[in-house]
């Protein structure tokens, strides 16, 4: 026999080997199910499939029990535990709470007797994280404090973006907003917003649809 038969030749467009591997395994599945034994359909009266249901309705009533539930005395101690966390967080939010705290900070503050070096970068790191402190309670005694907080999402969005724009960042990581923290930890992530999924499929799939097409 010829080699160069065109019937013999392996053909590029459709594999042989593949469509007799797929006849070989749908031919021992059809023997397989030609030797199955299979149950008989059996019709089932009314009268048979109510008794039945409730056997299982019986069945899954009798796995409950219930209990009588018995009043434990510790739980008096938990709530005045509660009660009195609930009062704590009551009195030191509470503006003269606030005031006399400031009050205490600074006078500490102030009665420290200590040698200033100005060249000692720990001891000013010190004092300006003491300030910022002193600043956080004293921020929320003023009024006009939350009046400049901004009340809308496009407003509190413009501030943020301002201080994007920023390129050093000379305050503390404590004092930074969930904004500006949100956009350093997923900047990554918000690249890829800017890319067109149907490019990105088409450049994945060029070279695969140029070969389907030529």
């Amino acid at each position: 026999m010829n080699l160069n038969d065109p019937v013999e030749e392996e053909s590029k467009d459709f594999p042989r080997w593949l469509a007799q591997t797929l006849s070989q395994n749908l031919n021992i599945k059809y023997d397989y199910f030609l030797r199955e034994k299979r149950k008989p359909n059996v019709w089932t009266s009314w009268g048979k499939a109510t008794e039945n249901s409730c056997k299982s309705l019986l069945t899954y009533i009798t796995q409950f029990r219930f209990q009588e539930i018995k009043q434990d005395p510790h739980w008096k101690y938990r709530a005045i535990y509660a009660s009195s966390l609930i009062n704590k967080v009551a009195i030191n939010a509470s503006l003269q709470r606030r005031i006399t705290l400031v009050s205490h900070l600074l006078n500490n503050f102030s009665s420290k007797r200590e040698e200033h070096n100005p060249v000692n970068v720990i001891e000013q790191r010190m004092i300006h994280l003491e300030v910022n402190r002193i600043h956080c309670y004293t921020r929320d005694l003023k009024k006009e404090f939350e009046e400049s907080l901004p009340t809308t999402w496009v407003q509190a969005a413009r501030r943020n973006y301002l201080r994007m724009l920023r390129t050093d960042f000379s305050i503390p990581e404590r004092e930074y907003s969930d904004w500006d923290l949100c956009f350093r930890f997923n900047r990554a992530r918000l690249r890829k917003f800017s890319i067109d999924p149907w490019e990105e499929c088409i450049k994945n799939n060029l070279a695969r649809l140029e070969r389907y097409i030529f």
